[in-house]
């Protein structure tokens, strides 16, 4: 789909951390993450795929998961 290439290329294009999270039930899944991302914070893209936050972050505050859940 023409729209989701451009969309990933965009994404892309910043120039500041970008992670795409899919709400599931239980927590908040990666799905994409920019170059960005890996760059700015050292951690490959591939060890963010597919993981909870916690998983990706085990040091934050629940605080910060309780926010994701009330979006």
């Amino acid at each position: 789909m023409k729209l989701a290439e451009e969309l990933v290329q965009f994404i892309e294009s910043l120039p500041f951390s970008f992670t795409l999270w899919e709400r599931r039930e239980g927590g908040f899944y990666s799905l994409f993450r920019n170059s960005a991302s890996e760059r700015l914070l050292g951690i490959k893209r591939e060890d963010f795929a597919g993981k909870e936050y916690f998983e990706c972050y085990p040091h934050a505050p629940q605080s910060y998961r309780d926010r994701f859940m009330r979006v």
